[in-house]
């Protein structure tokens, strides 16, 4: 706390601030790797980022409005959910692509 105010410990940026429409719809971790998988709905983007140094190491274009994320158990895929596209789309998490179906 700062003088009676919450402080943020530490953020993650995967943007420029407003007026840039990005809005988090869901996010899916993967400890071994250290890599958070974000998909956004304003942007229609997946985002890969370092757990480590907080920063953004991959952006990848999603056909619709991301709404959420699952890994694989293995961690080998992520799977994405979009609004508006009624399809999953597939990324491959060791190429870092995503699949087309």
């Amino acid at each position: 706390m700062d003088q009676g105010r919450l402080k943020p410990n530490d953020t993650l940026v995967i943007g420029k601030p407003w007026p840039e429409r990005i809005s988090v719809a869901g996010i899916a971790l993967d400890d071994a790797k250290q890599i958070l998988y974000a998909v956004t709905k304003e942007n229609n983007s997946l985002y890969l980022l370092n757990m480590k140094t907080g920063q953004v190491i991959g952006k990848y274009p999603l056909d619709a409005e991301g709404y959420t994320c699952l890994l694989s158990p293995d961690r080998k895929f992520l799977y994405i959910s979009c609004w508006g596209c009624n399809k999953v789309e597939i990324f491959d998490t060791g190429k870092q692509v995503l699949l087309g179906l």
